[in-house]
C-alpha cells in the first residue's frame, strides 16, 4: 500500500514539474512575440511620415534669424519628431554665440517649438583696421557681461549707444564670435568701467594701452588717465575737485590722475 502511494505522489510531482516547464515555455514565447511586435510597431511608427517634422516654430529670437536657429538644431524633416533627442538639439543651438539658453518642445502629431533666450550685449569693442584699409568701415566686437564675443563686424544702430572699449594691442580671440575673452585684458578694462560707473563717473569710452593704462572719456569731453585701478576712489575725488578749476576747457588734452600725489592737467 505504501509503495502505491509513493508512486502516485511521484507521478503528481512529475506532472506538476512538466506543467511548470510548459508554462515557462509559453511565457517565453509570448514575451518574444511581444518584443517582436513592439519592435515591428516601433519601426513602423518611426518611419511613419505623419510624425515627420512638419512645422518648426521659433520664439524668443530677436538678433538671430529663425533659419539659423533651426539649422543649428539640425532636426531632420524626414525623421519622426518623437524620436529626436531634444536635449542634444538644444545644446547645439546654445553653441550659437547669441544664444544663452534653448528649450525644445513637441506638439502632437509632428510640430516642434524652439524657445530661446538671447544674450544681451554689454559693450562694444573697437577692432583695429587691417593694414592699408583705412577707408574700410570700422569694425567692432559685441560682448556680453560674461565676456562672450557675440558678433564681429559693423553695428546695428541700437548698438551705437553701448559703452565703447578699446585695447592696444587687441587679442585675436576678440575677433572670433563665440569665443570667451575672460583671459584677456578686456576683463580688467570692463571691470574698471563698472567700478567707475558705480562711483558716479559719467563715461562711455574706455581705453587700455601699455603707455597710459586705463583711461576714459568723462562727460564726453575730458580724457582722464586713471592708470591702474589702485586708489580709484581717491582719483575720482581728485577729478571732481580739478574739473571746476579748469580755466581753458577747450585746450585740455588730458587730466592725468595716474599718480594721486601729483595730478596734472595737460594743455595744448
Amino acid at each position: 500500500m505504501s509503495k502505491t502511494v509513493a508512486f502516485a505522489g511521484l507521478g503528481q510531482r512529475r506532472r506538476a514539474a512538466q506543467a511548470r516547464t510548459l508554462g515557462r515555455i509559453c511565457v517565453g514565447i509570448c514575451t518574444c512575440a511581444a518584443v517582436v511586435a513592439a519592435g515591428w510597431l516601433g519601426v513602423r511608427e518611426y518611419s511613419d511620415p505623419r510624425f515627420f517634422a512638419d512645422a518648426v516654430s521659433v520664439a524668443g529670437n530677436e538678433r538671430l534669424a529663425k533659419t539659423d536657429i533651426i539649422a543649428a538644431a539640425a532636426i531632420a524633416r524626414d525623421r519622426n519628431v518623437w524620436f529626436v533627442d531634444v536635449r542634444k538639439a538644444a545644446r547645439r543651438i546654445e553653441r550659437l554665440p547669441w544664444i544663452e539658453s534653448a528649450a525644445i518642445s513637441r506638439r502632437w502629431p509632428n510640430h516642434v517649438r524652439i524657445t530661446v533666450s538671447e544674450r544681451m550685449p554689454a559693450f562694444r569693442l573697437r577692432l583695429p583696421r587691417a593694414a592699408g584699409a583705412a577707408q574700410t568701415p570700422q569694425r567692432y566686437a559685441l560682448l556680453d557681461k560674461t565676456l562672450r564675443v557675440l558678433s564681429v563686424g559693423s553695428l546695428a544702430p541700437a548698438d551705437l549707444s553701448l559703452p565703447l572699449l578699446s585695447l592696444t594691442p587687441t587679442p585675436k580671440v576678440l575677433t572670433r564670435p563665440g569665443a570667451w575673452a575672460t583671459s584677456t585684458d578686456v576683463a580688467p578694462l570692463y571691470g574698471a568701467m563698472l567700478r567707475l560707473r558705480s562711483l558716479g563717473v559719467n563715461a562711455a569710452v574706455f581705453d587700455l594701452t601699455p603707455e597710459t593704462g586705463i583711461s576714459a572719456l568723462v562727460d564726453g569731453r575730458w580724457r582722464v588717465l586713471f592708470g591702474k585701478l589702485d586708489d580709484l576712489e581717491e582719483k575720482v575725488a581728485l577729478l571732481r575737485a580739478i574739473v571746476p578749476k579748469i580755466d581753458r576747457p577747450k585746450d585740455v588734452v588730458n587730466i592725468d590722475l595716474r599718480a594721486v600725489r601729483a595730478p596734472a592737467v595737460l594743455y595744448r
